[in-house]
Formats: structure tokens, C-alpha cells, sequence
């Protein structure tokens, strides 16, 4: 009995050897569907590997050089975002609504110059934040950006329904009206960009917006900030998939 269990030796440890490795493979692979999120570099795509309620966005920072004094003010007008009582304030963060987001960029070049700084894809788990970061020679670019659904006092269901079938039950209703009373899905945001005042000066003049904003799908934020005669112009859209 001791011969055969001595033969047999080098098999156990070779399956055991194999099934170590492959619940390690496992284990990195559900790990990297967040960790993989923190810093990612211009263009790179991450996407979770399960997914049931998913974010896509489309993340890119723009220095916005205007050919004339009320450049950005017809801009905003044109893309519907002017706030009310407010017609001459041009700074500061707007919603854009869907059939707008995809045109946005394009209606800044048709009255200035649209240079890009930083262009990011990647998807992330509804309701998980978003970290992104990339340092190059245009600056330091920072961005957290979370999805939130915020059910609405009014129309607020059981507290035995899960955060995932209270999604669903608004994916089923997208096409109603009354969808958007019961839950509202705001964006929390937090956008950091240091950009080089002079070559080789090591100084960065710091632009910086948080806050909250009510995202309809498809529809983007827009974050504009005054820098000396040009502006940065953030523009994030948001695409809630796979629900």
C-alpha cells in the first residue's frame, strides 16, 4: 500500500498545482472588473466582465479657443443649455439632453478652435464609482464620476425590492413618461484638470467642479471653465447598457 501511494505522489501534486492556478485565475479576474478602473490612459476601454446593469462613458476634455466674444454663449444656446435667469453666464456645468450629446463637440468647431486634451471610454458597474486619471505633457486629468438611481418620494416602492429590480423596472419603462418619476438617475461628479502655465515652469494653473446632476440616458454633462482668453470644456456622456 505504501508503493502505491508513493507512485502516485507526483499525480496529486500536479493536480493540485493546476487546481491552485486556476482558482487564482479566477480569483484576478472578478478582482479586475473595479481594480482595473483606477487610472486609465486616453482611449483605453475597460469593461466589467459580468455586467447586469452597466454605465458607458464617453469621457473628453477639450481647450475651446473662440473665434469671436460670444462664441460660447451661441453655443450653448444652440445646444439648449443656457440656464434660465441667468442668458449671460457662460461658466459652469449644464446637462446636455440626448438628441444634443452627440453634436456637442462638433458645434464647438464650428465657432472656435477644439483642441483635445484627454479622450476616455470605459464602462462601469451602475452605482459603483468611476475613478480616472492620466498625467501627459497637456497636463494632470482627474475625473470620478458615479451613476446613482434615486427613487422619488412619491412613487417609492417596497424597501424589500432590490436596487437591481428597481433598475429593471425602469429599463421596462423607458418609453413611459411616468418612468422618470419614479426613479431619477443623477450623476455625482468630481473633475480636477492642472494644466502647465509655462514650458518648463513646473506651475499648473488648477481648474476644479464637483457636484450632482440629473442624467437622463444618453444625455451628457457639460462642465465649462474660463481659462484666460480659451476655456476647458469637459464633456461626459452616459449610456446605461445591458440592464
Amino acid at each position: 500500500m505504501t508503493a502505491v501511494k508513493e507512485r502516485h505522489l507526483p499525480s496529486v501534486i500536479l493536480v493540485i498545482a493546476v487546481l491552485s492556478s486556476m482558482l487564482l485565475t479566477a480569483a484576478n479576474a472578478r478582482a479586475s472588473t473595479l481594480t482595473n478602473s483606477t487610472e486609465k490612459a486616453a482611449g483605453e476601454v475597460l469593461i466589467p466582465q459580468a455586467c447586469g446593469s452597466c454605465v458607458s462613458y464617453d469621457v473628453s476634455v477639450w481647450m475651446f479657443t473662440p473665434t469671436r466674444p460670444d462664441a460660447l454663449k451661441n453655443i450653448l444656446q444652440s445646444l439648449n443649455t443656457l440656464p434660465e435667469g441667468e442668458p449671460d453666464e457662460v461658466e459652469g456645468q449644464r446637462v446636455i439632453s440626448p438628441d444634443k450629446s452627440t453634436v456637442a463637440a462638433d458645434t464647438f468647431r464650428q465657432s472656435g478652435t477644439l483642441d483635445p486634451l484627454v479622450l476616455w471610454h470605459a464602462m462601469s458597474i451602475f452605482g459603483e464609482p468611476l475613478p480616472l486619471e492620466l498625467v501627459s505633457s497637456a497636463g494632470t486629468f482627474r475625473a470620478e464620476l458615479n451613476m446613482k438611481a434615486v427613487p422619488s418620494t412619491t412613487f417609492l416602492k417596497p424597501s424589500s425590492e432590490t436596487f437591481n429590480q428597481k433598475i429593471l423596472s425602469l429599463s421596462r419603462n423607458a418609453d413611459n413618461e411616468d418612468s422618470t418619476s419614479q426613479i431619477q438617475t443623477f450623476l455625482n461628479f468630481k473633475l480636477i484638470a492642472g494644466l502647465p502655465v509655462g514650458s518648463g515652469s513646473g506651475v499648473n494653473d488648477i481648474a476644479s467642479s464637483s457636484g450632482r446632476m440629473l442624467i437622463k440616458n444618453g444625455g451628457a454633462l457639460l462642465n465649462v471653465n474660463r481659462m484666460g482668453n480659451r476655456y476647458l470644456v469637459w464633456i461626459v456622456h452616459a449610456t446605461y447598457i445591458n440592464f
